[in-house]
């Protein structure tokens, strides 16, 4: 810590920036990053700097993917895609965006959507770009603060070419700010602050690896939509001297900024085996962050290891069991954080409450004008 009046120097201030960063809960990253930027005062140093901390923190949060081709969304009013400008004025939009700069939307989009207005481009187009910068927060700002009727903006996190999302993690690094995404057999360099995917390559998963992974994939992603509403799930396999590695990720999340909370659940199991084995050994890291920032701040960070013995049998039998594995021990995790919350609110925090004054005596405010004290009051 710098004493009073001495200079901080840069790699110092990188540090500081960079664990604010990795810290940030999750859907307030952008949020976080403004405020950063301001304190550093130093663009060129906050990005040259503090680069790895964006990249390891969407790593660690396992991101999912959005690419650059925002024009796939669809945009809906009363089960109609909207076209031109649909009585929803452009001025309106712009003096809204205006407005919210302050939120994390930067002048540069501002600009940008002037410029679409003076193109005659389509309002649909527009908010889509809007929803592919800014994702959840401007889908409700514009919903409750532009549209007059409803609207429904349906935006996906799928990568280019493939009908579901991908995960950023550090499984599948190729390094270079490229990732792969084996289920698509594509790799693609990814820009960790603005959160899109672009410049798609053909890519080839591990042979020896790719049909135990295959069949995994399509038992977690069957288990992803029924357990996870807003889930995504990748799998990743590798394999060397003979061994076999699979690694399943999968996250899901729900950001409420106009409710003042935002929270998210990420789960990764990993198994190396041998195919002539018996058995192996599945490891699991569970971890759930919410945040609730509504006059306070309150954050609540669990996380939980598992280890459990999976029999190995063929791909599709081994990845049935995982399955089974998996769904008992995330069960088992949410059921004792429900029950944990419950006991808190039983126990822990009614201990917490004084039952009586400082004084250990009830006061009966029905006869305070009795006491002298009120009667000065009251004579007053």
């Amino acid at each position: 810590m710098a004493a009073d009046g001495d200079v901080i120097p840069d790699q110092e201030k990188v540090r500081i920036v960079s664990d604010f960063i990795l810290h940030s809960p999750p859907g307030e990253f952008n949020e976080v990053f403004n405020d950063v930027r301001v304190l550093l005062n130093n663009d060129n140093l906050l990005k040259e700097g503090a680069s790895g901390a964006f990249a390891q923190y969407n790593k660690d949060q396992l991101t999912p993917v959005k690419y650059l081709g925002y024009r796939s969304v669809s945009v809906v009013i009363e089960d109609h895609t909207i076209s031109g400008k649909c009585g929803i004025e452009f001025q309106r939009l712009v003096t809204f965006l205006i407005e919210q700069h302050a939120s994390g939307i930067s002048t540069g989009d501002v600009d940008f959507i002037v410029k679409l207005e003076r193109d005659n481009v389509h309002l649909a187009d527009v908010i889509v770009y809007l929803m592919y910068q800014y994702l959840e927060s401007v889908q409700q700002l514009l919903c409750e603060n532009i549209c007059e009727i409803p609207i429904e903006i349906v935006c996906s996190s799928r990568i280019e070419g493939s009908e579901y999302p991908a995960l950023i993690t550090e499984h599948n690094d190729l390094g270079g700010q490229r990732f792969y995404d084996a289920r698509s057999k594509q790799s693609f360099k990814y820009d960790h602050l603005r959160k899109e995917a672009q410049d798609y390559e053909p890519y080839e998963p591990d042979s020896v690896a790719e049909p135990w992974r295959s069949a995994l994939q399509d038992e977690i992603t069957t288990y992803t939509q029924s357990h996870y509403r807003h889930g995504a799930c990748s799998v990743f396999g590798k394999s060397q001297g003979g061994n076999i590695t699979l690694t399943a990720c999968i996250e899901d999340h729900q950001f409420q900024p106009k409710n003042f909370w935002n929270g998210r659940w990420r789960s990764v199991w990993t198994v190396s085996f041998s195919p002539s084995s018996g058995n192996a050994e599945l490891r699991g890291s569970l971890k759930v962050q919410v945040h609730y920032y509504e006059d306070g701040n309150v954050q609540l960070v669990s996380s939980k290891e598992v280890k459990e013995s999976l029999p190995i049998s063929n791909e599709k039998q081994t990845a049935k069991e995982l399955i089974r594995l998996v769904e008992e021990s995330e069960n088992d995790y949410q059921t004792a954080i429900s029950e944990n919350y419950q006991t808190m609110s039983d126990t822990t925090f009614k201990a917490l409450r004084r039952q009586l004054p400082v004084m250990r005596t009830k006061i009966d405010w029905n006869k305070i004008v009795s006491y002298s004290i009120g009667k000065e009051l009251k004579s007053q």
